[in-house]
């Protein structure tokens, strides 16, 4: 005795999968976008660049342009290096970020971290407060203990240890 068994048109017709919204490709195109221009403007300006004359020292640092330096550390499992500063007397300090943001110079191989470029806004200094900046550690070039220089309008304070 043969038996044979009838197919339903339901189990020979393919399956389709369950159909996306219409705002879902447009907004996966936007999170890639805002991925892709967040990493851009974080990227900064990374370069080998011949470091100022002149380093001066910590104390001088204070003295002369009220600022206190008080960690380069990196962030964001090594992503990114933070430097943060005290501004001691607003006056010095306005002096020396009148018109550049300080940047990390490795001193291992020369290059030189920048902010992102829309940090390149004026900040409002205040006596006694505390500040701090992003750069991309872009190829990796900065390790904790690695040693910095921080450099802002010719002035370079060297030797800032990187802390993880």
């Amino acid at each position: 005795m043969t038996m044979t068994i009838e197919e339903s048109p339901q189990a020979s017709a393919p399956r389709r999968g369950r159909r996306l919204p219409r705002w879902a490709a447009p907004l996966g195109v936007l999170v890639i976008l805002t991925g892709a221009f967040a990493t851009y403007t974080l990227a900064g300006r990374s370069s080998s660049t011949k470091p100022p004359a002149g380093a001066i020292s910590e104390a001088t640092m204070e003295d002369r342009y009220g600022v206190r330096v008080d960690l380069v550390a990196l962030t964001a499992l090594g992503g990114l290096a933070q430097l943060r500063f005290t501004v001691l007397d607003k006056d010095k300090a306005d002096k020396l970020f009148h018109t550049d943001k300080p940047k990390l110079l490795v001193e291992s191989n020369g290059t030189l971290l920048s902010p992102p470029e829309d940090a390149a806004h004026k900040m409002t200094l205040l006596n006694g407060a505390g500040y701090f900046l992003f750069y991309a550690n872009a190829g990796d070039v900065l390790h904790a203990g690695d040693k910095v220089s921080v450099v802002v309008e010719g002035v370079r304070l060297e030797h800032v240890v990187v802390k993880s």
